[in-house]
């Protein structure tokens, strides 16, 4: 039967789509991944490595004197860069380190937990 019969004979068929999206997304659903850093120290200095982080166009790394204490920003790597630094001529004393990776959405910076924080020590003998 041809599609004029079907539809004389009122057996003609109707299939009907919708489409939705699904709700907007936040901002916040688009920020990277937590960055993983370690760190290793020598004599009187200490180098700092990240993870390369999904989603990431640049890296935030902070130190501080004390695990609680405030943390100040030290170095910011773009992700293109060697994902290292190296913080030299350091006193004796424990220092603490934490990163996080950032994206840019709408000239609005996106920001990614923060990594585990890492202790490094300089001792005495290392100066």
């Amino acid at each position: 039967m041809e599609l004029d019969e079907l539809s004389k004979k009122g057996k003609m068929r109707y299939t009907f789509t919708t489409y939705y999206s699904s709700p907007a997304k936040s901002i916040t659903d688009f920020k990277p991944q937590k960055v993983k850093l370690s760190a290793k120290s020598s004599n009187n200095m200490v180098t700092i490595m990240l993870d390369k982080s999904e989603g990431a166009v640049g890296y935030c790394i902070y130190m501080s004197n004390s695990k609680d204490g405030d943390y100040k920003l030290i170095q910011t790597i773009k992700a293109e860069d060697a994902l290292k630094y190296t913080a030299n001529k350091l006193s004796a004393g424990d220092y603490y380190y934490k990163a996080r990776a950032y994206r840019i959405i709408n000239n609005n910076k996106v920001w990614g937990e923060y990594s585990s924080i890492v202790k490094c020590k300089i001792s005495n003998e290392a100066n």
